[in-house]
């Protein structure tokens, strides 16, 4: 469902982010479209740090770059269209976004990793599908996503808790709604405590012969893990 608001239209992000500071001081939730013609490239670093009373965010197609916690701690936030030009994601962008729910990435081009902090403590989202394109998932980007039933992996993925510049894991640490899980058959690694805290994980299917990639079940002490490749 779309969310109510007042529908507000900037030239600029910095318009639109003084705007909601100010904003702030009043009751009142907004969506926040940018112009077409405003030629924004970048979404800076913490370009919407913790307005909480943004609900909603259009971006036009000139945006290609959304820096690291361009959301974070967006409470309220509830959905945000990415335009398909986006060639970086920055870590921890959603970050604390509590109100989310779903999120259906689009295929982003040049994006093959989904960075650390992603969507950690998201703890409204219920579904994400990970778009083609992406081969690595980083550490702890959907930590403390307590409501997460729902993922679907894409069949590019290789790598999961060992992104380009991971070195722990924790992808879906405290995940305690997860109860199942399908891995493709591209994915040739997974760090041993992808898992970890996912207190209800009972089942994780994998199209890969018994025991072709080490330590399973990776941190989901529950699980049954089902080769089928």
């Amino acid at each position: 469902d779309e969310p109510t608001g007042n529908v507000e239209y900037f030239d600029t992000i910095a318009e639109a982010s003084s705007y909601l500071s100010t904003e702030m001081q009043n009751e009142g939730t907004f969506w926040v479209r940018v112009g077409t013609d405003a030629g924004v490239s970048t979404l800076s670093q913490q370009a919407f740090l913790s307005k909480r009373n943004l609900i909603k965010v259009t971006l036009p197609d000139s945006v290609t770059r959304i820096q690291k916690q361009a959301f974070i701690s967006c409470v309220n936030l509830r959905i945000t269209e990415l335009p398909q030009s986006i060639i970086f994601l920055g870590g921890s962008a959603f970050q604390n976004c509590a109100s989310i729910e779903e999120i259906d990435l689009p295929i982003l081009t040049g994006i093959t990793e989904i960075q650390d902090y992603m969507f950690s403590g998201c703890y409204s989202l219920r579904s994400i599908k990970i778009p083609n394109g992406i081969e690595y998932l980083g550490q702890y980007i959907f930590e403390g996503c307590t409501n997460l039933r729902s993922v679907t992996l894409p069949d590019t993925l290789k790598r999961i808790g060992a992104g380009t510049q991971s070195f722990a894991s924790y992808t879906f640490k405290d995940c305690t709604a997860l109860q199942s899980i399908t891995i493709p058959s591209s994915v040739t690694e997974i760090r041993s405590t992808v898992f970890s805290g996912c207190t209800s994980l009972t089942t994780i299917t994998i199209n890969k012969p018994e025991n072709s990639i080490s330590g399973a079940p990776w941190g989901a002490t529950n699980a049954t893990v089902i080769w089928t490749g």
